[in-house]
């Protein structure tokens, strides 16, 4: 399987600067030991007078190392000799050739050329003509098409309770600091970012990549400002060390907004560094008029309109060897089920990032208790083996079911806490990323715990047709809440040194109620049983959840 895209894919208050700067701090250290030399370093002294870098803004000089390009980047320098410097650069070989001449004035930046798909990948040779005698520079070039690629076989799934596993085996090729993660929709989908808590926020920041960048806030009690940092580790070549070193750039930066209520609103993103797609770690600063908070978390960057959160979306796994494994969940909903499997890697110094299409036959049935549009807990679902499905998995009241094709029929048998065959049926899953709602007539028990500062309480119910669930621990003065079929049933609360049991009868759509008491002198229980208060508050409660954007008013399959 060949990857779809990635490979081939003034300043703030001083104390902010400062911070910034320290943040962005990197001793070089080693990157990818044994690339030998290709050609011979000009000296410190030499070299300290020529800068080269990305961009004009991304200047550096090349005693330090120099920095080393893929397709697409352009290299800029500029001459610290105090006259007119005649520069040529040579294409690596062979055939070598002379690329570009030109001559370099004084302090002014200067592009010598842009890299192509058809440029050679190696060292290229920068030659200048000074007063002292000639300079070499050697500049290597990356080109990812003439490296071995990454490619992975067919991915293969199975389920795990909650989780979608995916497999594959790996051609790993030139790649090394290898991770892999999935995702599902990104397109659109933006970064969000929790406030600053120690500034008394408690809502969010959502990032939207794009022209212009969309921010959008939610929770906000106070007015700061707020500005974004992108670094990534750009690969510099020490020509005399066999070695390439990282140094973590900052390759964009937002210009700063004032935040002052909740809404959207736009900045703009200022790249000082050529966007290559890969891993990047992400700065946000919030500034209020008493303090400055910074918070760092990662983002894999597909192109300038599509980011995913390495840190909550898609996170990433390392791998560790050519068979790869990724484990992804499906319990947050359908728009966060795996579509896509990113690998992410370097080849010689260059981030790059390989994208898979995740092609599982997977679909899912949600059971609900009703009239209270909650999950099924405390749900055992049998499946009766039938053709089309090849594997089922459950976590809480979600049922996961991978198919070997569609549309697939699904038996099914319901149980709750050991008491099965509360409720039967046949189903049709008809297309592969969908889901279904199975509505299952249920009363609601509440337990009220109140309980002092001791050991932690357990609660047991056990009850008609099998029923024994167990709850715990339970901290106190907590309310626990179970959907149970029609029966009686009797409710335990234990601590260490007592418990005691309450009954309860319950029918399907009524809403009951059980308050336990750990109080100095011993456990007191209050169970309230009056069929005409729990009718009427069965009726308030279903009015008030009706009108709530919880109430189903679509149809109850999804998509």
């Amino acid at each position: 399987m060949s990857p779809s895209f990635g490979d081939i894919c003034a300043g703030r208050a001083k104390a902010a600067a400062t911070l910034s700067l320290l943040g962005l701090l990197l001793a070089t250290v080693a990157f990818q030991p044994g690339l030998a030399a290709q050609a011979s370093a000009a000296t410190n002294s030499q070299t300290s007078s020529l800068f080269l870098g990305f961009s004009p803004s991304s200047l550096s000089p090349v005693s330090g190392g120099t920095p080393v390009y893929t397709v697409g980047e352009t290299v800029w320098a500029e001459s610290g000799y105090n006259y007119s410097v005649p520069a040529s650069l040579e294409s690596a070989g062979p055939p070598m050739g002379v690329v570009a001449k030109l001559d370099l004035e004084p302090q002014v930046v200067t592009p010598i050329h842009t890299f192509t798909v058809a440029d050679i990948d190696g060292v290229w040779n920068i030659t200048l003509v000074t007063a002292q005698g000639p300079v070499l520079v050697p500049v290597r070039f990356v080109n990812l098409a003439d490296h071995r690629p990454v490619l992975l076989s067919p991915l293969q799934y199975s389920l795990d309770g909650g989780n979608l596993s995916i497999s594959a085996q790996a051609n790993l090729g030139d790649s090394y600091d290898q991770e892999v993660c999935a995702a599902g929709v990104v397109s659109g989908a933006p970064v969000v970012i929790a406030l600053p808590r120690d500034m008394g926020e408690f809502g969010n920041i959502s990032l939207t990549p794009g022209t212009p960048f969309g921010i959008s806030t939610i929770g906000v009690f106070q007015p700061l400002s707020f500005w974004f940092e992108l670094d990534q580790a750009y690969a510099l070549d020490e020509g005399g060390t066999s070695n390439l070193v990282a140094d973590n750039v900052m390759a964009a930066q937002s210009q700063p907004v004032d935040v002052v209520s909740n809404g959207p609103m736009a900045t703009n993103l200022t790249w000082s560094a050529p966007l290559r797609a890969g891993r990047y770690d992400l700065r946000a600063f919030f500034q209020n008029s008493t303090n400055l908070e910074v918070f760092q978390s990662r983002v894999l960057v597909l192109n300038d309109s599509s980011w995913v959160s390495l840190s909550t979306t898609c996170l990433p796994q390392p791998v560790q060897s050519s068979s790869i494994s990724y484990s992804g969940s499906l319990n947050a909903g359908q728009a966060d089920w795996p579509r896509t499997l990113y690998y992410m890697y370097r080849t010689s110094g260059v981030e790059a990032v390989a994208a898979y299409p995740v092609r599982a036959n997977i679909s899912s049935v949600n059971f609900e208790a009703t009239p209270w549009n909650e999950p099924v807990q405390d749900a055992k679902v049998s499946v009766t083996p039938s053709a089309g499905v090849a594997q089922t998995s459950q976590e809480g009241g979600s049922l996961f079911v991978l198919s070997s094709g569609y549309p697939a029929q699904l038996s099914y048998s319901l149980g709750i806490g050991g008491a099965a065959g509360l409720a039967q049926g046949e189903l049709t899953m008809g297309a592969r990323y969908t889901t279904q709602t199975v509505d299952v007539d249920l009363a609601e028990l509440t337990v009220h715990l109140l309980a002092g500062q001791g050991s932690p309480t357990t609660l047991e119910v056990t009850g008609s047709q099998g029923v024994d669930i167990t709850r715990g621990p339970v901290g106190s003065n907590r309310t626990v809440t179970f959907f149970l079929p029609t029966g009686s049933y009797t409710v335990t609360a234990s601590q260490a040194g007592g418990s005691q049991s309450a009954q309860v009868g319950l029918t399907d759509g009524v809403a009951a109620s059980v308050t336990l008491n750990f109080g100095a002198s011993g456990l007191e229980t209050i169970l309230v049983v009056t069929a005409a208060i729990a009718v009427v508050a069965n009726v308030l409660v279903w009015i008030l959840r009706s009108r709530s954007p919880r109430s189903r008013l679509a149809s109850r399959g999804k998509s």
